[in-house]
């Protein structure tokens, strides 16, 4: 093992490195990383196991560098309070609830009705608004769209939007619904229940791949990733999507997905040893 006698500052890595480069160098070490591992003769869990140590260093290093950022030109609280009377004058939003998840601070703004393309819209105005500090995010959501789907369990927004903090609550808007630590447990063990059958559903189309000729193998392999996609889709939010729209979704909850859905596979695992 090569020995490094210096003594850098602890955040140099930071200070001498720009995020888009951080990410490169990455990119490049897992490859090597692949190819080496690959001519050690090692097996799939040794390099599932890798991988998954890549994507734990990479949130990592994501996370400092956020937290950087912020330590930096973090927004204060008078900003914050600023923001939000500018949306409350605006907007005129039902309610806004703030969270803390990491190092980012969560606006969500409770609207009246929406379509779907007015959300965009408004959605797109909002992050302009709010894009001069990385340290937060703006959410725009439809208020009856959220009681709704907290009523029905939706996994996703009990995880991501609640708790919350009440920052501000129109006259005569009632506080959104509380969730006991027993009704809690039943909708996270149902949302595993779906993850595993829609996962079986995708190893189906995994095996059929291995049996069928090769025209048929990339097809059948698609089929496989989709399934298993929608899988966690359908467990996560509660949303049932036909294969073919499922770019729509993934672009903005991969990562969240992913390691949920890690975790629940990890813990089965456990639980069956």
């Amino acid at each position: 093992m090569i020995q490094f006698e210096t003594n850098q500052a602890h955040d140099d890595l930071f200070n001498l490195f720009p995020k888009n480069e951080l990410h490169e160098y990455l990119w490049e070490m897992l490859q090597g990383w692949m190819i080496f591992l690959t001519q050690r003769e090692k097996d799939d869990m040794d390099i599932a196991t890798r991988m998954y140590f890549y994507e734990l260093l990479s949130h990592l290093l994501r996370h400092q560098y956020q937290k950087k950022q912020i330590e930096k030109d973090g927004p204060t609280s008078a900003k914050m309070d600023a923001l939000c009377s500018a949306f409350i004058e605006l907007l005129h939003p039902l309610a806004i609830y703030e969270h803390h998840v990491t190092s980012i601070r969560h606006l969500y703004l409770l609207l009246p009705h929406l379509s779907p393309s007015e959300h965009d819209e408004l959605e797109k105005v909002v992050e302009f608004l709010a894009s001069a500090n990385e340290g937060h995010q703006v959410h725009c959501i439809s208020a009856s769209y959220l009681r709704k789907s907290l009523t029905e369990g939706n996994p996703y927004l009990w995880k991501e939007v609640l708790p919350s903090q009440t920052k501000y609550l129109s006259p005569n808007f009632e506080e959104l619904p509380t969730l006991s630590p027993e009704d809690r447990k039943q909708i996270f063990t149902k949302a595993a229940e779906r993850l595993e059958d829609g996962l079986d559903k995708a190893k189906e189309f995994q095996s059929l791949a291995k049996q069928t000729n090769l025209e048929m193998t990339p097809f059948l392999l698609h089929q496989s990733a989709e399934m298993a996609l929608r899988a966690i889709l359908m467990a996560w939010e509660k949303l049932e999507k036909k294969t073919h729209e499922m770019p729509m979704r993934i672009a903005s909850h991969t990562e969240g997905w992913l390691f949920w859905a890690f975790h629940v596979a990890n813990e089965n695992q456990i639980m069956n040893t």
